[in-house]
C-alpha cells in the first residue's frame, strides 16, 4: 500500500521536520507499507530550486497516486491543503500508524473474503 507522509516541512528546524518523516517512513516500511516522503524535495530543491507551488504540484501528483496519507503531527498548511486534496480524492487521511495499519489489515480481510469477486471500475460515460 502507497503511503504519502504529510508533515510540516518549512515551519520549524527543517532538519527535524525531514528527521521526524523519515523516521515515519522507516516504521511505514517496516510494516510492508510503501511510503512517498515529499520531505526529500528539500535536497532535489538545494540544486534545482523552484518555487512553493511546483513543490505542492509535484506533491499533489504522487499523493493521487497514493493509497492513504499519514498526516504527521504539527502546524503547517501546506501539510492541511495535502490532506484536503486526498479527502477531495477519497483518499483516507491517517493521524497515526495504528488507524492505517488496521485499515490496511480490513481491505485484506475484505479481499480474503470475497477473493473471486470482480473489481469494480469506474465507467467512462
Amino acid at each position: 500500500m502507497r503511503v504519502y507522509v504529510a508533515g510540516p516541512i518549512s515551519k520549524g528546524p527543517l532538519e527535524r521536520n525531514i528527521r521526524r518523516a523519515l523516521d515515519v517512513a522507516a516504521v511505514l516500511m517496516a510494516n510492508d507499507f510503501h511510503p512517498y516522503v515529499p520531505h526529500l524535495c528539500c535536497f532535489f530543491d538545494i540544486t534545482h530550486p523552484h518555487d512553493y507551488e511546483r513543490w505542492m504540484e509535484l506533491g499533489f501528483t504522487f499523493l493521487s497516486a497514493c493509497h492513504a496519507v499519514l498526516r504527521i503531527e504539527g502546524e503547517s498548511a501546506g501539510t492541511d491543503r495535502e490532506c484536503q486534496y486526498a479527502e477531495g480524492l477519497g483518499i483516507p487521511v491517517f493521524y497515526n500508524i495504528h488507524d492505517l495499519i488496521s485499515y490496511r489489515d480490513e481491505k485484506s480481510k475484505v479481499r480474503e473474503l470475497a477473493p473471486n469477486l470482480p473489481r469494480m471500475e469506474p465507467t467512462s460515460k
